[in-house]
This record gives structure tokens, sequence and C-alpha cells, in this order.
């Protein structure tokens, strides 16, 4: 009786022994002890096309405009890196428009911490191709902006960090402000977090703002570009430079007061002048309408009203 207690003992612990192979409580020890991976290159996992708004600069490199892209994400790539790569793309964005980023200049990683975006650029941001200071520093400043604008834009995340890969040590770090292209009494200190800046957008009220800065500085080509030549009546550029310096009154001073949209594509921007004569006699005239139109996306004024009524 006992050999075969034992005997039985013995089959039933090589069975479970056995069982044990598939057994369901390490199944469900297995999900218990599971950790969720951080993933640096979180994002659209299984690709696909996305909509973004780039943000392009003006020539001016002061403000800039806001046009949709379809964007190809492929498997696995973050979608803000897909984003960024298509804004690099646009090195000949046409009419008044630059390109945001030079062809040498690389986006080397986008990471994030769940509230920051922390964008790293190539040692190239440090070296825009151009000797002119005054231009190195419009060029890394609209880059910068053009980089954060469009990535807040997504609506994912609230602020982004530069970075910059030093050429000399070949370290990621921030940089300076005055390397980022801010000029001014805290160039030294380094760049800090950056939020969305909407006041930036081409508007009615800016393109007018940037004509209206324009003639009051004699600047013919800005002021060109800015203008909406409707039905071919505007001079070609030679002949508008003898127009503007034959202008019989100069612009003391001016202030846009209001503006009115009337419908997606034109409004009428409404603007306090100063007019200075030769005779050094002051003229104002109050809420001189400019009418303003959007042409491929872009706001600029209407050349017969602006010169009609400012140019004379």
């Amino acid at each position: 009786m006992t050999r075969r207690y034992l005997a039985l003992c013995c089959w039933l612990l090589c069975l479970f022994t056995l069982a044990g192979c598939v057994s369901p409580f390490r199944e469900v020890d297995r999900v218990g002890e599971y950790t969720p991976e951080i993933d640096p290159q979180a994002g659209n996992r299984s690709g696909g096309t996305i909509t973004a708004d780039l943000w392009l600069p003006v020539k001016s490199r002061d403000y800039f405009a806001v046009k949709t892209f379809s964007v190809a994400v492929a498997s696995g790539e973050r979608p803000e890196m897909a984003v960024l790569k298509e804004l690099g793309r646009q090195q000949e964005p046409g009419d008044i428009l630059v390109a945001p980023m030079w062809s040498s200049l690389q986006v080397l990683e986008v990471t994030d911490d769940n509230q920051t975006l922390y964008v790293t650029l190539s040692k190239e941001f440090l070296s825009p191709p151009t000797a002119d200071e005054s231009q190195r520093a419009a060029m890394c400043r609209a880059a910068v902006l053009s980089i954060s604008n469009t990535l807040l834009g997504m609506g994912e995340y609230s602020q982004v960090q530069i970075l910059v890969e030093m050429p000399s040590t070949g370290k990621v770090q921030r940089p300076t402000r005055g390397q980022a292209g801010f000029l001014g009494s805290d160039e030294n200190t380094v760049l800090g977090l950056l939020t969305a800046q909407p006041e930036l957008i081409l508007t009615p009220w800016t393109a007018a703002e940037i004509a209206m800065r324009a003639v009051s500085n004699m600047d013919s080509l800005v002021l060109y570009d800015i203008l909406y030549r409707s039905g071919g009546k505007m001079p070609d550029i030679f002949a508008f430079q003898s127009v503007l310096q034959e202008m019989p009154e100069s612009i003391e001073e001016y202030e846009i007061v209001d503006y009115i949209q009337e419908g997606e594509s034109q409004a009428t921007v409404y603007v306090d002048i100063l007019f200075l004569d030769g005779q050094e006699q002051e003229r104002l005239e109050t809420r001189v309408p400019l009418t303003c139109v959007q042409e491929n996306g872009i706001w600029k004024v209407e050349y017969q009203t602006f010169e009609k009524l400012v140019i004379r």
C-alpha cells in the first residue's frame, strides 16, 4: 500500500512539474512586472501623414507667414522631427518669404520631458552663410523662432528649449542669446525656454506696419515686396524708387489705430500719419484707410491705395 502511495505521489509530482511550464500564474507575474519604456522617440509609431503650420520668415525676418503643409511621418519617427525636416526643406518658399533654415543646418535630435521639447541643432547653427553680423543675427533668430513656433503650434507642448552642438567640444548645450541672434544687453545670458509668439504672425496689421516703417525709412526694397501688385499697375522697382525719392512729403510719425477684417482675404487698416513737407510744415491725417489683401496666404498692402494716400 505504501509503495503504491509513494508511486502515485511521484507520478503526480512529475505531472505538476511539467504543467508548470504553462502555468497561468507565470503569465500574471510577467504582466505585473512590466514597466513601460520611456521612449525618446515617442510619437506616431505607425507612420502616416499629418498637417502642420510652418512658420516661414518674410525677407525682413521680423515677421512670419504661417502656411499649412502635409507632412509624411515615417514609421517610428517623432512627428516633431518630421515637421522640422519639412521646415528645413523650405529653401525657396517664394514671394517675399525666405528660408527658415540654411541648407547645412541640421536638426540632430528632438526629445521631451512631457512639458518641454528639447531641439538639438548642429554646430552649423553658429555659422550661418553670411559675413554680415546683423544678417547673421537675423538668420539665427529667425531659425529659432521658426522652429519653436512651428513646434508649439502642433499643440502638444507649451515650451521649447533650443540646444546646440558646440564646434569646439562637441558637447550639446544651450546657446547664449547673442549666439541665437537676440542681441542686446542680455546677449551673454543663455537662451531660455521659448513660448508661442503669435504677435509675430504676418497679419493685415503687421503688413501695414512693415509698409509704413519702410516708407518712413525710405527702404524701397522692403516696401516694394510688401505691396500688392493689383492688375499689374505697379511700376518696376527702378521706377518705384524714383517715385519714393520724389515724394513731396516725408513721414514724420505714424500710428496704426484700427483694422477691420472684410472676409478671409481682405481687410482695411487705419493709420494716423503726420506728414512733413520741405518747409518743415506738419500735416496730420487721421484714420487713413489702407486696403490689405491676402495673396498666396501672405498679407500685403494694396499698392493703389498706398500710392494715393501715403506716397501721393
